[in-house]
Parts: C-alpha cells; sequence; structure tokens
C-alpha cells in the first residue's frame, strides 16, 4: 500500500508502507520489529508501531527509537513512535500446527503428492516395482537438472547444431 505524502506543482510524492516499514526494521535490534507506518501528510510524521517482547528494558527501547527517530528525521520526516507490547504467541512461526512445527516441505502439495503416489506403487505392485519407479523418476529428475545447467544447455545447444548438418 502506498501512502500520500505530499503534492505540489511537480505533482504528488507517495511512500511504500512495506518498504517504509522495512526500512525502520533495519534500525531495530533483534527481539523488536515494526509492525505498522501510518503517515500523516498535514504534519510531515510517520507514525511507527513498534512491537516488543515482555520483559524488554527501556534503556533498550529508547536506544532503538532513537536510532529510528535519526534514520527517518535524515529523510525529512518527524516521526512519533508508538510501542506496543507483543502477543506471546506472535514470536511463533506460522507453520505451526498444535504444539510441533511442520517442516516447510510438508508444507508442499508435491511432496504430498509423491508421497500418495509412492504408497500406491508400493502397494498395488511391491516393494520391486517401487524401488525401480524411485530410481527411472531420480534418473530424469537429474536428468532435467542437468539439461537447465549451463553445461546442460551448452550441450544442447551443441547436439542442436550437430543435428541441422
Amino acid at each position: 500500500m502506498y501512502l500520500f505524502w505530499k503534492r505540489n506543482a511537480g505533482g504528488s510524492i507517495t511512500l511504500s508502507q512495506e518498504g517504509i516499514v522495512q526500512f525502520v526494521n533495519s534500525f531495530l535490534e533483534k527481539p523488536y520489529v515494526c509492525t505498522h507506518i501510518a503517515l500523516s501528510s498535514r504534519e510531515d510524521c510517520l507514525f511507527p508501531v513498534i512491537a516488543f517482547p515482555q520483559g524488554s528494558s527501556a534503556a533498550d527501547m529508547s536506544v532503538s527509537e532513537a536510532k529510528v527517530k535519526a534514520a527517518l528525521s535524515a529523510m525529512g520526516l518527524c516521526s512519533k513512535i508508538s510501542w506496543s507490547e507483543m502477543k506471546p504467541n506472535a514470536a511463533e512461526p506460522a507453520n505451526m500446527v498444535g504444539s510441533t512445527a511442520v517442516p516447510s516441505f510438508a508444507q508442499r502439495p508435491l511432496v504430498w503428492g509423491l508421497l500418495g503416489a509412492g504408497l500406491s506403487v508400493l502397494v498395488s505392485g511391491g516393494l520391486g516395482v517401487l524401488l525401480w519407479a524411485v530410481f527411472w523418476g531420480l534418473v530424469l529428475y537429474l536428468g532435467a537438472l542437468f539439461v537447465r545447467s549451463d553445461r546442460g544447455k551448452h550441450l544442447l545447444k551443441r547436439l542442436r547444431s550437430a543435428l541441422r548438418r
């Protein structure tokens, strides 16, 4: 989302809300995170909302606030920082199921499709058929990786030129 900042005879200036949030986060220490930015075009002032974990020290918070204000004032913007306490579950990864983390590969539908296909081959054809299917699948996968590599593209180019002759 873009926030309107100024308008003059040359046009208007808008700021990327996500970009400003990332900019502010680059000046914050690890436990602190900017969660939201509002802009008052009338006051030329940004209103960042920074989340802090429970038990944070006031000294660390004031140092972080000073860094952010200095960076924003260098851009010509005043800032009025609001602090918001993080919820206890806000720091947990988004891929939590119950109390057990789900690995990133298990969130891909392709993995579940391959798992289902492998189980159906195992049940219907037996272990020997499954091993041959895995072998040829691996050969084709590695072949596709090679063809997409620089050496593979070069080899294909040479093969095409040889076939044209």
